[in-house]
């Protein structure tokens, strides 16, 4: 059994987290989500936008692009707004220099804060999955990335799974080590 897994923290399907918990606060929710405003900014994001670039994030891990090369298109600034949204990329981008701010933000912003608290839970899945690929998948080569998100997408539909990597909200395995085996589990059923 050839096994691999590591964790990661995808800087554009968090901006897409971010966007969507925008678009549900503008909606005038009772519970509000981070980022706390409407970001009154004129922005044209919508969920069929954020459903569009949430696909076509995911075809390029699909098609071997690491998460460093897909997430290189949110960081120049223009080749995601510019594929989806021909125009927008100046009225779009007061929101997404607030979300590089806090992303980027050392030491407390959100990719150091994610990396720190799913860090240490790793190697406790990966002893978890392990366990299980060996009892149901003895003979296969596994290689698989854990993509953190800092809240949970609130569109159900979006696939949060596909070959050689899973997405997870971190609050996901807040509930301690029965939550990771649920984790472990539901992955491991899902290699082929």
């Amino acid at each position: 059994m050839d096994y691999w897994i590591c964790n990661g923290t995808p800087l554009l399907l968090n901006y897409l987290v971010y966007l969507s918990n925008i678009l549900h606060n503008r909606r005038g929710a009772e519970v509000k989500l981070f980022p706390y405003g409407s970001m009154e900014e004129a922005i044209f994001w919508d969920e069929a936008s954020i459903r569009q670039a949430w696909a076509i994030s995911l075809a390029k891990y699909a098609e071997g692009d690491s998460a460093g090369e897909v997430d290189s298109v949110l960081q120049s600034n223009q080749t995601i707004h510019e594929t989806l949204f021909p125009g927008s990329i100046e009225k779009d981008s007061k929101v997404l220099q607030s979300f590089l701010a806090w992303w980027w933000s050392y030491p407390c912003g959100g990719k150091n804060a994610l990396e720190m608290m799913s860090a240490p839970l790793i190697p406790v899945l990966g002893d978890e999955i392990r366990a299980l690929i060996k009892e149901k998948h003895s003979n296969k080569s596994i290689q698989m990335t854990i993509q953190f998100l800092y809240n949970p997408i609130s569109d159900a539909s979006l696939s949060l799974r596909g070959d050689g990597y899973v997405i997870v909200p971190l609050i996901e395995l807040s509930g301690g080590k029965g939550k990771i085996r649920q984790l472990a589990f539901d992955i491991v059923n899902g290699i082929n």
